[in-house]
């Protein structure tokens, strides 16, 4: 199964429009969600400042950035991460603590 992809850029554009906001695990899977330890419920609320960090992000990094990169998230051993995947090669180019 061939997993999709978005960039930065368009994980935020989707974000504004509302999409991943809703606490159902299918949006939240859609998000980015690959790994996670904790309930469910949690999720949305992780989602949210998952958000704020990407924008924090991008402000500091550029929109260069955001387009050359897509992401996924996980939650393991209590932690959440953003990992950060360069479009082109498909490698995990960082591990961002949330």
């Amino acid at each position: 199964m061939k997993t999709l992809r978005i960039t930065v850029k368009e994980w935020l554009e989707s974000w504004e429009k509302g999409y991943f906001r809703s606490k159902g695990i299918l949006a939240q899977i859609s998000a980015g969600w690959y790994i996670f330890e904790c309930e469910e419920k949690e999720l949305s609320v992780k989602t949210e400042r998952i958000a704020e960090k990407l924008k924090e992000t991008v402000k500091k990094r550029g929109t260069r950035f955001a387009k050359t990169h897509s992401l996924f998230f996980k939650n393991e051993e209590g932690k959440d991460t953003i990992c950060f995947i360069n479009s082109k090669t498909g490698n995990i180019v960082e591990r961002m603590p949330v």
